[in-house]
C-alpha cells in the first residue's frame, strides 16, 4: 500500500510588462493517490487532483485550457492497472 499527495503553488503575479498577468493571478494544486501493489510486477492505482485559480489564471489538470474562463478550477481523476 502506497499512499502519494501533492501540492504545488505557481505564483504567475508580477508577471513582465505585458505578460498579461497582474497580482493575485496565482494557481494551487493539490493531488492525491493511491498504489495498491497485487503481485511484483502488477499494481493497481487512482489519483484525484484540483487546480484552483485565482484573477486571470488559467491553469488545468490535462490538455489545455480551450473554454476554460479566467479564474475557474480544474479537477482531474486517473484510475488504472500497470
Amino acid at each position: 500500500h502506497r499512499l502519494r499527495a501533492s501540492f504545488a503553488v505557481n505564483r504567475l503575479s508580477g508577471g513582465a510588462a505585458g505578460s498579461g498577468f497582474a497580482d493575485g493571478d496565482d494557481s494551487r494544486l493539490i493531488a492525491l493517490g493511491y498504489v495498491y501493489g497485487f503481485s511484483k510486477r502488477t499494481n493497481v492505482y487512482a489519483t484525484a487532483s484540483r487546480i484552483t485559480n485565482d484573477g486571470s489564471a488559467r491553469s488545468v489538470v490535462s490538455a489545455t485550457p480551450a473554454g476554460m474562463l479566467a479564474g475557474e478550477n480544474s479537477t482531474g481523476y486517473e484510475i488504472g492497472l500497470s
